[in-house]
């Protein structure tokens, strides 16, 4: 089976919000930005409060309606064949996949 899909994706640097935050320890800058947002299927922010946060959405393009079942929190009713991280190691490295059958998309983050 071959999925298919658009998925969108905007990688933003937090230079400029740590840098605005110059009371930060330096000795937890490596861990200052990570996975640490619960219920998304992807999810990132920093370790700051009131910053910046990011994830992903998605919707298939097979069917016009699917916008209407767009994909971003973690749902019981998306039926989602596989989602979740098959590794990582809880500091900068992490590896997942997401697979929606119904909307034909297959998304790998690493």
């Amino acid at each position: 089976m071959q999925l298919r899909g658009l998925v969108a994706a905007v990688v933003l640097s937090t230079a400029v919000l740590v840098a605005a935050h110059s009371d930060m320890n330096p000795l937890n800058s490596e861990l200052q930005w990570g996975t640490y947002r619960p219920n998304p299927y992807f999810g990132t922010r920093p370790r700051l409060p009131n910053l910046l946060l990011s994830g992903l959405m998605w919707f298939g393009l097979d069917d016009q309606r699917n916008w209407q079942k767009i994909r971003h929190s973690c749902e019981l009713g998306d039926n989602l064949s596989e989602y979740g991280y098959s590794r990582h190691n809880g500091r900068d490295f992490g590896e997942q996949i997401m697979r929606d059958n119904n909307q034909g998309v297959e998304i790998k983050s690493t």
